[in-house]
């Protein structure tokens, strides 16, 4: 029995999923993958980042897609919604 909704579970089963949760007081992301999916860290430590971003810029800042530390940032609000596109390219990530 779990005490903790982020406790691993004890389970044999070979197909137990593998979980990733990002916490800052409340849930700010989950993952779940299956054993035959592969993680890559440095994505996760990449959300990370973008999410003390955000946190850090008061809400002011948003990071798109592939978003790493020094790299553009989105300005919430009105005008963005539905126009991400016209802002954010998908050449405009680092690699």
């Amino acid at each position: 029995m779990r005490t903790h909704p982020y406790e691993p579970r004890t389970c044999t089963d070979p197909f137990q999923p593998r979980r990733a949760f990002a916490l800052g007081g409340v849930v700010q992301a989950m993952e779940v993958l299956t054993p035959p999916v592969g993680r890559r860290m440095a994505e996760t430590i990449r959300q990370i980042q973008a999410y003390q971003h955000v946190r850090t810029s008061q809400g002011r800042e948003a990071t798109p897609a592939g978003w790493k530390p020094g790299g553009p940032v989105l300005t919430p609000g009105p005008d963005l919604v539905g126009n991400v596109w016209k802002v954010w390219k998908p050449a405009m990530e680092k690699r």
